[in-house]
């Protein structure tokens, strides 16, 4: 059995399991809802339960860990799958072409997902390719604060409908 403390370390979890198992060289594992991660400050397991009835906020989506797989949107944390192979394909088809003309005509930068695009403070999103003119790339932090220029949304089947609104 694992200790494993909820993300207010309010209460323990006590799980019949091998965390380091699950973890097996990634940062985080993610389960209905719920993502277990190493936190290295307190030396535990952490289990972060994502509920669906709470308002989160860009505070709240900055506690989880590096590459966790989520957007904030509307204040509601939301799951995104890992892209298909078709997805993968045309997100670097994409990038490669934009990339290069973006580079050779000297235009500003390029960023493909996932990259956290702060809009306001409910929403963190990462889209597919974004593109910041040189004129803003002063708006570029650990993530870029305010709208690109330009965003690519490649549709997947299984998120079509987040990914259209």
């Amino acid at each position: 059995m694992y200790r494993i403390m909820d993300e207010n370390r309010k209460q323990s979890l006590f799980v019949p399991l091998k965390p380091e198992k699950l973890l097996s060289a990634k940062q985080f594992y993610s389960l209905d809802g719920q993502i277990m991660f190493w936190y290295e400050e307190w030396q535990e397991y952490v289990i972060t339960v994502i509920s669906e009835e709470k308002t989160y906020n860009a505070d709240d989506y900055n506690l989880l860990p590096e590459g966790a797989p989520f957007q904030l949107i509307y204040g509601k944390l939301v799951f995104m799958a890992a892209p298909n192979d078709i997805h993968q394909k045309i997100s670097m088809r994409l990038s490669v072409t934009i990339g290069s003309y973006v580079m050779e005509n000297n235009l500003g930068e390029l960023r493909a997902a996932p990259y956290d695009v702060q809009l306001d403070e409910a929403n963190v999103l990462q889209p597919d390719l974004l593109f910041i003119s040189i004129k803003r790339t002063n708006w570029i932090k650990q993530r870029l604060f305010g709208a690109p220029n330009f965003v690519v949304e490649i549709l997947s089947i299984g998120s079509q409908k987040t990914d259209r609104e």
